[in-house]
């Protein structure tokens, strides 16, 4: 029996779980737990999954992954209007009315890269406009929120439609964005309070030379990688009042986190353990000036090398920072650029 895209998009992991058991088997439903398909993820998977997604959910045959898109009512549309609207791109075929993936993002042309992932930020800050604080929409239950849904798309639409970035697109970036959100407030984000950027240390030089640090902490044995990543990433920037989001990595302290969604950027991958630790030297020799530190970084551990290669790569303009970004938790959608590594 199908169900509607509505209906599916507000199930938890365990009703997906027991659909997929009624509907197919066992080993279906135990590959759904797996890999963690809720509602909205089956909605996306049978949209826009690949063969190779397909299978890890269990959905091994030709005839088990049509049916999915036969059991949700409305995907045989969606998949047909997908696959009609493409434009060639090098050797291969990009669909223009889903999100790119990082691959074919890197594909296009740069500045189509940089509109498409414009408009793909303009979409995000316009969900968060629209659902603010720590509320998350309940579309199956609530008809109120459904029409703000739609209204909020047909806003958007018209002006963030482009070559690369589809109608469908543009509302599955809105799922995206309520997902991402409420990821980040299970994991104990308060988006009611207002986001506190780090304190950054400055120093200011009195008349006779000496050097007075006003904030900056202790520095401690256990910190000397720290030091060596300022000291590597700074070394080509001249001191500056630069508010761009790229000069407060460079002068403030970058989180690990935010270091780590750079450098996958760079590389154009979702997972560290895709890039080897061979890759990051190989990037620390390509990309950070040849000096001591750069050479004792090279036998640190893989992730101590995070911090510096983003710093070095923020620092010669490689990588750039969305306006506005929160460069102390910063996201994959405030990266500006992306497979340049």
């Amino acid at each position: 029996m199908a169900v509607s895209e509505d209906e599916v998009a507000s199930w938890k992991l365990e009703e997906t779980v027991e659909w997929a058991l009624k509907q197919y088997n066992s080993r279906v439903a135990h590959r759904f737990e797996e890999q963690e398909i809720d509602g909205e993820t089956l909605l996306m998977l049978c949209k826009t999954g690949t063969t190779d997604q397909l299978k890890a959910c269990g959905l091994e045959t030709v005839k088990d992954q049509l049916k999915l898109k036969k059991l949700i009512q409305g995907s045989e549309k969606t998949s047909v209007v997908a696959v009609t609207e493409q434009v060639a791109c090098g050797t291969s075929c990009i669909e223009l009315n889903r999100k790119l993936s990082l691959p074919e993002l890197g594909k296009i042309s740069p500045e189509d890269r940089r509109i498409y992932l414009m408009m793909r930020n303009k979409v995000r800050k316009a969900v968060y406009d629209t659902w603010k604080g720590n509320s998350i929409p309940l579309f199956k239950t609530d008809s109120a929120e459904r029409q703000k849904l739609e209204e909020l798309a047909a806003t958007l639409i018209p002006t963030c439609k482009t070559k690369y970035f589809g109608e469908r697109a543009i509302r599955q970036h809105i799922f995206d964005s309520l997902n991402e959100k409420k990821r980040r407030i299970r994991k104990g984000v308060d988006y009611t309070k207002p986001r506190i950027r780090k304190a950054i240390a400055k120093e200011t030089t009195s008349s006779v030379g000496v050097t007075n640090a006003t904030t900056a902490p202790a520095i401690t044995s256990h910190d000397l990688t720290e030091v060596q990543c300022l000291k590597i990433a700074t070394a080509q920037v001249s001191p500056s009042c630069d508010p761009s989001p790229e000069s407060q990595c460079l002068n403030s302290e970058l989180s690990v986190k935010s270091a780590e969604v750079i450098v996958l950027q760079a590389f154009g991958v979702h997972f560290l353990k895709e890039v080897t630790r061979q890759q990051l030297v190989r990037a620390i020799n390509n990309h950070l000036p040849q000096n001591a530190e750069r050479k004792a970084l090279l036998t640190a551990p893989k992730t101590s090398l995070l911090k510096p290669l983003a710093q070095g790569l923020l620092a010669k303009k490689i990588i750039q920072i969305n306006s506005g970004a929160d460069v102390c938790d910063l996201t994959r959608d405030d990266i500006l650029v992306s497979g340049v590594l």
